[in-house]
């Protein structure tokens, strides 16, 4: 992450989750036959069905028959919640800022002292 964007793509990518969501990460609505609206994570296409993760930190996942679709788009919105940070001191975002650009590398000169 650290070397494709600066801080304040990432500081944005925390505060505003919804904004930029990459691919890789978008979760897909099913509309279904029935009127219930389902939204996770494609995962596996049959010809039969689709297996998507429901729940990124439980990898909860469902199985919906290709039947029961009617109707499938893109979500809006990101699976990592908004506010996470509020909980956060202004020093701990920072902190937590420099060690995303670091990719965890302790030996990354944004942890060396001066």
């Amino acid at each position: 992450m650290g070397r494709r964007f600066d801080s304040r793509a990432i500081l944005e990518s925390i505060l505003t989750p919804s904004k930029i969501i990459d691919p890789k990460y978008r979760y897909t609505a099913y509309v279904l036959t029935n009127g219930k609206v389902v939204v996770g994570q494609t995962m596996h296409v049959k010809a039969d069905h689709i297996k998507a993760r429901s729940n990124a930190r439980s990898q909860q996942t469902m199985v919906v028959a290709r039947d029961n679709i009617e109707e499938s788009f893109p979500a809006e919105v990101s699976p990592m919640p908004p506010g996470l940070v509020d909980v956060l001191s202004q020093s701990r975002i920072y902190d937590l800022l420099v060690y995303l650009q670091a990719e965890g590398d302790p030996t990354h000169k944004a942890f060396q002292k001066e």
